[in-house]
């Protein structure tokens, strides 16, 4: 499944179009719309709603490892109105905490680095984009999904130029409209590699938990983890890596966790 996250409805209507998405009226706690294997819900502005928003949906949802993204619009200094990006690098410029989402996909969309603010600003850093959800969407998506999976895609809508103003919902979905198929090619590229990470750590995840006891909540978590390893180290048998010393499902939880945690960033 594919799970859609705006802020606005405005950032919204494109996609809405485009997927033929129809407002689910049986959800009340937020604007959410579907079609298919395709959910979008939005949230409002800033970093509260967003992450209330992504764990309401994938509890909800109750979907392993869901493909999910972020679209919405983005302060810069310096790039031209109507631009898009694909972030590499998210910071939250109150805890200062950061995610480098993995590129294992290739796209038309170009790249760049993003900052989430708790409110707007016109002093825009050099050479980053700003938006004020983007780190939540992270933090509250990697509980329900891989990160490799995860990712945050930006369209420029001010710069120093033209500061940051209220924009009509019209206005909004203009500049997003033109990059409505280099989203659905990401999506769809990103799906593929979910069906095939979800095949090749297929094998290894009965062998672990036939080998040692899982809680339906550790399987979910060995689930992402071992989808991780295989998005990262690809070619490493994973099985003739693990120490002796480990006895136990929780004891290869923690030590796979650490051993992907130290790995070099990709960006």
């Amino acid at each position: 499944m594919l799970i859609i996250h705006t802020a606005l409805h405005g950032e919204a209507r494109a996609l809405i179009n485009h997927f033929s998405l129809k407002r689910q009226h049986d959800m009340n706690a937020f604007a959410c719309f579907r079609a298919d294997n395709i959910f979008l819900i939005e949230s409002g502005i800033g970093k509260t709603n967003t992450a209330s928003a992504i764990g309401w949906a994938c509890g909800m949802l109750n979907v392993s490892s869901p493909v999910m993204l972020n679209i919405g619009m983005a302060g810069h200094t310096a790039c031209s109105i109507g631009e898009c990006y694909i972030a590499n690098r998210i910071e939250d410029h109150a805890t200062q905490h950061r995610y480098y989402p993995p590129q294992l996909v290739d796209t038309p969309l170009g790249s760049d680095c993003l900052l989430t603010l708790d409110r707007p600003t016109e002093n825009y850093p050099e050479k980053c984009m700003v938006d004020m959800e983007a780190s939540a969407f992270m933090q509250a998506a990697i509980r329900f999904t891989t990160i490799e999976l995860c990712q945050s895609i930006k369209v420029i809508s001010d710069n120093t130029l033209k500061p940051a103003g209220r924009m009509k919902d019209s206005e909004v979905e203009s500049l997003l409209a033109p990059h409505t198929e280099a989203v659905t090619g990401l999506a769809s590229d990103l799906g593929q590699y979910r069906a095939e990470l979800m095949d090749n750590t297929g094998a290894t995840f009965s062998q672990l938990t036939q080998q040692w006891h899982f809680t339906k909540y550790q399987q979910q978590q060995l689930a992402r983890l071992l989808q991780r390893h295989q998005a990262l180290q690809p070619d490493e048998e994973l099985i003739d890596t693990i120490p002796a010393w480990i006895d136990s499902g929780k004891a290869f939880m923690r030590w796979l966790d650490g051993h992907l945690n130290n790995l070099p960033v990709r960006l």
